[in-house]
């Protein structure tokens, strides 16, 4: 089936979506956390990847709605496709079967970067013929957004000055956003191109 679009894609608009549609996911983060904390709730982890996925996936979701007539379940799948290896790392540890002693956030991160990329690729499959570009081009997005994340932990060790370090904090932060925007973005006006009617915008 081939989507019939009604405006032209725009990768800066997509962009730009994602970019807020990561703040969005860290305000969610902000607020399950203080919620958590509220009852007792602590050393967990799943909040995290709940919350980035719950804003990146409704960012998306006001694209791929219109140009690939996705319903809900585009954000429904995202969710539980990205916070499940947190949830599952969560519960392991929680009943000591593993203490995931190095690093487990990052592990989080890996595991959820190709269970998100590879479900919304199988999502795309059902209505679009041979949507690799978006599996491949989420997991790169996806994997930078992690590393800057990550790299949040040593921003510290690069200087003394701290209001050195606050601003590169807030650029690794807000870089995430990007990254993904950039390259599923990429991703699906490859996609789209492959339709006999499409017009793009330019930057």
């Amino acid at each position: 089936m081939k989507p019939q679009q009604f405006t032209p894609f725009s990768l800066s608009r997509w962009i730009f979506d994602s970019f807020w549609g990561w703040l969005l996911g860290i305000i969610v983060i902000l607020i399950l956390s203080s919620l958590l904390d509220s009852i007792g709730i602590e050393n967990l982890q799943f909040y995290v990847g709940i919350g980035v996925i719950t804003g990146m996936s409704f960012a998306q979701y006001r694209h791929i709605r219109r140009y690939f007539h996705f319903n809900i379940s585009w954000m429904i799948w995202s969710i539980l496709s990205f916070s499940m290896p947190f949830v599952l790392i969560d519960g392991i540890k929680h009943y000591g079967l593993y203490s995931f002693s190095q690093n487990p956030l990052m592990l989080c991160v890996i595991l959820a970067t190709f269970t998100v990329s590879l479900t919304q690729y199988l999502l795309l499959k059902k209505s679009m013929p041979y949507p690799w570009s978006w599996c491949i081009f989420s997991i790169i997005g996806w994997s930078l957004a992690g590393i800057a994340t990550l790299a949040l932990e040593y921003t510290p060790s690069l200087t003394h000055n701290n209001m050195i370090v606050f601003i590169i904090n807030v650029i690794l932060i807000l870089s995430g956003g990007i990254f993904i925007g950039i390259f599923t973005g990429l991703a699906a006006r490859k996609i789209l191109t492959t339709t006999d009617n499409n017009t793009f915008d330019k930057f």
